[in-house]
C-alpha cells in the first residue's frame, strides 16, 4: 500500500477486494475484503446482495479463484439456488471438472474483473502452505462441508471466521 501511495496509484487499490467463497449443501458464503478500507462484506445465501455488490465493478483477487471461486460466483450471480451452487461446487471439487465446462454455467455470460494469486506461485503450493511459509497459524474449519442440512447459527459463525481467515491469508500473500 505504501508503494502504491509513493508511485501515485492509490486509486488502483480503491476498488480491489480479496475474496473467498464457502459452499455447503444448503448454504453459501461470500466474503469480500476491501484493500482500501480493510472492511469485510459477508453475504450469506443472498444472490441479490452479491449482484448489488458486483455492480460496484470491483477488481477481485483470490487464491485459486480462476479454477473455483469465479465459477461459484458466476452461479450465484446467475441466480442459482444454494443447492444448485453446491452442485456446481461438487462438479469442480468432487468430479474434477473445469468450471468453464459445466453445462449449466455455459449458457450464461457473466463478466467481472479478477486476478488469481495462484498464477504467481509455484505449481502445487496451497494457501495453507503459504500460511506456513508466512509464519501465520494454519486455520481449518470445524464445520463439515458435507453437512446435508442448513447450517446452524454457530456453524455459520465458525464458517465466517474461517472464510475471513483465508481472505486475510490471501491478502497477506497479495501484499
Amino acid at each position: 500500500e505504501q508503494l502504491f501511495s509513493k508511485i501515485g496509484v492509490k486509486n488502483l487499490i480503491d476498488n480491489i477486494y480479496i475474496f473467498d467463497i464457502e459452499v455447503f449443501a444448503h448454504d453459501w458464503l461470500v466474503v469480500f475484503k476491501s484493500e482500501d478500507t480493510k472492511e469485510y462484506t459477508s453475504i450469506w445465501n443472498d444472490n441479490e446482495a452479491v449482484l448489488d455488490f458486483m455492480e460496484r465493478e470491483p477488481i477481485l483477487g483470490g487464491f485459486n479463484c480462476k479454477h473455483y471461486d469465479n465459477h461459484i460466483l458466476k452461479a450465484i450471480l446467475c441466480g442459482f439456488s444454494p443447492e444448485d451452487v453446491k452442485r456446481v461446487n461438487d462438479e469442480i471439487i468432487v468430479d474434477g471438472m473445469n468450471g468453464w465446462d459445466i453445462p449449466e454455467l455455459k449458457e450464461y455470460r457473466c463478466y467481472f474483473k479478477s486476478f488469481d494469486l495462484l498464477d504467481d506461485c509455484q505449481d502445487g503450493t496451497s494457501l495453507k502452505g503459504f500460511e506456513a511459509h508466512l509464519g501465520i497459524p494454519i486455520e481449518e474449519t470445524e464445520v463439515d462441508f458435507n453437512i446435508d442440512r442448513p447450517l446452524t447459527d454457530k456453524e455459520k459463525k465458525q464458517t465466517e471466521y474461517y472464510c475471513r481467515y483465508d481472505v486475510d491469508a490471501t491478502d497477506s500473500l497479495f501484499k
